[in-house]
């Protein structure tokens, strides 16, 4: 049994990952001190996910989480991924008999476009595959210059994003995930691919993406077919060099 002290009058227990103890109705929250009977009370605050504290090492730990995994059933082990859901919808309400594991649900973006930040840059993604920056269309990549070879060598599509840290790249696939214009339900997936479904690795149109397992035959045809057009566009972008077999 797990190890619990009464605080305030209230059973609490510890959980270890965020050293904090917890109640079991969420309303009290304590750090962890040197003893079990060593602790300091802690502000419970609220954002947008919910009820937290803020532990001795400054990261934030989730009330509900902590309930969860002191008091509740374990997370379900059946290799998906689950989020706690507050079964009255009041993210403020952490008591146990409130909280139950739901397998992560799924989003997909029917909306034409969506306005995604990435390291404070603010762009907008098409459901078509298009990537603008300020209602201008950015330039997709899909090679870069390799020193070492002396070649351009073939890469994912990706665009360039200049931010103040620097320029960033990031991959039409990855972005067109986080937009939730890929079809199909990745959560119930072991290991979960983006599909292709042209055969096209080229387009990034929403109703030719799907999530499908990495074993589906689908996929397997798609992975054949880009190496073979990836192997011509590394031709096509070095004229008249030599190329490495694994090229």
């Amino acid at each position: 049994m797990p190890k619990e002290i009464i605080i305030q009058g209230k059973n609490c227990r510890l959980f270890y990952a965020g050293d904090i103890w917890v109640s079991k109705d969420g309303t009290i929250a304590a750090k962890a001190g040197r003893n079990d009977y060593d602790y300091k009370i802690l502000v419970i605050q609220e954002n947008d996910n919910g009820k937290f504290v803020t532990n001795m090492y400054g990261t934030k730990v989730s009330i509900a989480f902590a309930v969860m995994k002191c008091f509740g059933r374990p997370e379900p082990n059946d290799g998906k991924r689950h989020v706690i859901k507050h079964k009255d919808g009041d993210l403020r309400n952490c008591e146990l008999s409130n909280l139950e594991w739901i397998i992560e649900p799924y989003y997909h973006n029917t909306a034409p476009t969506i306005d995604l930040t990435q390291n404070g840059v603010t762009f907008t993604v098409h459901k078509s595959g298009v990537v603008t920056f300020n209602n201008q269309v950015l330039t997709v990549s899909d090679y870069v210059h390799d020193t070492r070879l002396g070649l351009n060598v073939c890469v994912e599509p990706f665009i360039m994003l200049a931010s103040s840290n620097g320029n960033i790249n990031l991959e039409l696939d990855s972005i067109m995930a986080s937009a939730g214009y890929v079809n199909g339900d990745n959560t119930v997936l072991k290991y979960p691919e983006i599909l292709h479904r042209d055969n096209d690795w080229k387009n990034f149109a929403s109703d030719n993406l799907e999530w499908v397992d990495v074993l589906d035959r689908r996929f397997n045809d798609y992975l054949l077919q880009k190496q073979a057009d990836r192997h011509h566009r590394n031709v096509e972008i070095n004229p008249g060099k030599t190329l490495p077999v694994d090229m």
